[in-house]
């Protein structure tokens, strides 16, 4: 499989271990829809946890496979049977580019993609996995599992740059198969501030009043998106703002719709009033993308590729992680001066013009021509 395998068509097949949709899914679904169907036939396998994506991918005419044996969770027995379903895919869908998305598809991905023979493997970092908080035992795991792997991968695609600076600080990559490729985005169709809230007053645990302050964000109840932070920092601030009120959208939050990471949420933006990010760990997060298209106020932690996207006090404000002090204080800046939320807000929607989705997609299809070019 060192040879292109079709005359006409560049045959790429993307695989991710999870289909419930966030950063990562949104990436294969961008990158899978948005190629050109003339140069290329895509194949996106998807582990046993299929969620959205899949149906995403059906409706819009993407050919689909589901992977049995992927799971998230570390099972022995699963981890070893999915290296031979993954190898036989490969060898079914004979792919010019085996692109790995996420931490358990890349590891497993990447070993299953060398029993096949397939060299042309990319693997793209939604955030390292040895970056997340946690022991120095589960780091080092992490981390060890990414070096073992490295000598089947042909290219590691980082979405920030500090990603890349930690993939060779941690000698995970070598510099010529290292690139950085941020996330990028298309237009979005937000609804009317006024529709927006009707939305949420439907959908959510707590009325919104035409007159309340809405602090809102876009996140999954996950241990790395630092919600109880971000509730301390609520709490904080309800103290000089009694007509503020929190929205949380997405699994365990405070307003429950269906595909809580794609089109109805952000959609929903022109909701709030500041968009918060209380993340502990980040890659180049596409709702911080969204939240600047919206023209928001923002008040984010600095971690990950964020900085990259936000300078503070200018595209918004940058705090430390696991501050809610810190946090408030930022919100209440913004609250306390319109002028002043109002620049951040013009500054970030002109800025987030630079991480366009089609820019992102033609960085992606050099990096395929380029392994292309080596291998045929």
């Amino acid at each position: 499989m060192t040879k292109r395998q079709s005359a006409n068509l560049i045959k790429i097949l993307y695989i991710i271990t999870q289909g419930e949709m966030g950063g990562a899914q949104r990436y294969v679904y961008d990158l899978a829809t948005g190629l050109d169907p003339k140069q290329y036939k895509v194949t996106v396998a998807v582990g046993n946890e299929r969620g959205d994506l899949e149906k995403k991918l059906s409706a819009a005419g993407i050919s689909t496979r589901v992977l049995r044996h992927l799971k998230r969770a570390i099972n022995p027995w699963h981890d070893l049977l999915v290296l031979w379903e993954i190898r036989r895919l490969i060898q079914a869908v004979k792919p010019d580019i085996v692109h790995l998305n996420s931490t358990k598809a890349g590891f497993v991905g990447s070993i299953a993609a060398a029993m096949a023979g397939a060299r042309n493997v990319v693997f793209t970092a939604h955030g390292f996995a040895f970056l997340e908080p946690g022991s120095a035992l589960k780091k080092m795991f992490y981390l060890g599992a990414e070096k073992l792997v490295r000598g089947y991968r042909a290219k590691i695609i980082a979405v920030s740059q500090n990603d890349h600076e930690a993939a060779l600080k941690n000698s995970v990559i070598t510099p010529e198969k290292l690139a950085t490729i941020h996330n990028g985005i298309g237009e979005i169709d937000f609804l009317s501030r006024d529709e927006a809230r009707r939305v949420l007053n439907q959908y959510g645990e707590e009325k919104i009043a035409p007159d309340d302050i809405v602090i809102g964000t876009i996140a999954h109840n996950y241990k790395t998106k630092g919600l109880p932070n971000l509730r301390a920092a609520f709490s904080l601030v309800q103290k000089d703002f009694p007509k503020v009120k929190l929205c949380v959208i997405g699994k365990g939050g405070t307003v429950s719709i269906s595909d809580p990471d794609g089109d109805r949420a952000r959609r929903l933006l022109p909701a709030f009033d500041v968009y918060v990010s209380s993340s502990l760990k980040e890659g180049f997060p596409y709702t911080i993308l969204e939240a600047m298209t919206a023209g928001l106020p923002i008040a984010a932690t600095g971690v990950g590729g964020i900085p990259e996207a936000i300078t503070s006090d200018r595209e918004g404000l940058l705090v430390p992680p696991n501050d809610s002090g810190a946090l408030a204080g930022a919100i209440k800046q913004i609250l306390r001066d319109a002028v002043f939320a109002k620049t951040l807000g013009d500054s970030a929607r002109e800025r987030v013009k630079q991480f366009s989705l089609s820019q992102m997609i033609s960085k992606t299809e050099s990096v395929y021509r380029e392994l292309l070019g080596q291998s045929a």
